[in-house]
C-alpha cells in the first residue's frame, strides 16, 4: 500500500491541491497529519482514501466540516507486510 503523507498546510489548501497535482501515481490512501483538516475540503470528491489524525491547531469544529473520518489523535496502521506504522 502507498501513502501520501500531508501535514502542517495551516489555511493553504491550494498546496494540499497542488500536491495531489505533482504525484505520477495515485497513492491507495492519504494520511493527514494535523494543523490544517479544513484544507482537506479540496480532497471531498475525489474517490481517495483519505485518513486523519487531529493536530494540536485542529478543533473541533474543523472536524465537523470533513466527510473523513478523523483517527483520533494517534493511530496504528497496517502498512501490509506485517508491519505497523
Amino acid at each position: 500500500m502507498e501513502y501520501l503523507v500531508i501535514s502542517d498546510s495551516h489555511g493553504r489548501a491550494d498546496l494540499v491541491d497542488r500536491v495531489l497535482e505533482l504525484q505520477v501515481h495515485a497513492p491507495d490512501a492519504i494520511l493527514f497529519l494535523g494543523d490544517g483538516l479544513r484544507d482537506l475540503r479540496v480532497l471531498e470528491y475525489q474517490d481517495l482514501c483519505v485518513r486523519c489524525v487531529r493536530g494540536n491547531c485542529d478543533s473541533e469544529v474543523d472536524q465537523m466540516v470533513l466527510e473523513f473520518p478523523i483517527m483520533a489523535d494517534y493511530a496504528l496502521l497496517d502498512g501490509g507486510n506485517g508491519r505497523t506504522l
